[in-house]
């Protein structure tokens, strides 16, 4: 293979290996090329058997969820594109206002620290077993993807990664659950 690209190399190798007339070079290459799908076929088999994995409650709708997250907004998004260092908060969750206390954190990367967006994405971990016996049973961290800047374009983005996310949802049980939110911030820094 050596001088030439890895595109010329296997359209080539079929033209080589004819050429040699060497059937025991090509036979082979064909129990090679045979032993590489089975073992392929093997592995989607095994995929497509899995049984889905469960869903939590959380998730086991598509409806929009509502809920309420405070906590110091402002040092955290001050402080994003240097530290996903986690603060203090609180999510009020439900239609009785269910408090849970969480750790909040910056995350990603390019959106938070390549100066895209002005509200980083961020990551929700709720505190030992305060949300069993709950809708949010079984998360113990959430993703949170947020608005990026305001505007009806960046809404739509938002909403174009979600399709994107239901899309592979549909392709492979083995994906991130998503849920349209929507999410008031209240910011205990009194900023904002």
């Amino acid at each position: 293979m050596r001088g030439r690209g890895w595109f010329e190399y296997y359209l080539r190798l079929p033209v080589e290996l004819f050429l040699t007339h060497n059937p025991a070079t090509f036979a082979d290459r064909g129990i090679a090329v045979m032993k590489q799908a089975l073992a392929g076929l093997t592995v989607l088999i095994a995929v497509l058997a899995t049984p889905a994995v469960a869903q939590t409650p959380l998730f086991s709708e598509n409806s929009d969820v509502a809920f309420v997250v405070e906590g110091p907004l402002s040092t955290l998004i001050r402080a994003s594109s240097r530290s996903t260092d986690p603060y203090p908060a609180a999510v009020l969750f439900g239609p009785e206002a269910q408090r849970f206390d969480i750790e909040l954190s910056a995350r990603g990367l390019s959106r938070r620290t390549r100066g895209y967006c002005s509200m980083p994405p961020l990551r929700l971990d709720f505190q030992g077993p305060q949300v069993r016996d709950t809708p949010l049973r079984g998360q113990n961290k959430i993703k949170l993807v947020t608005r990026c800047r305001s505007g009806a374009v960046y809404e739509q983005v938002n909403v174009l990664e979600y399709l994107a996310y239901r899309i592979y949802n549909e392709i492979t049980p083995f994906s991130y659950r998503v849920r349209p939110a929507q999410v008031t911030y209240r910011d205990t820094d009194g900023r904002r």
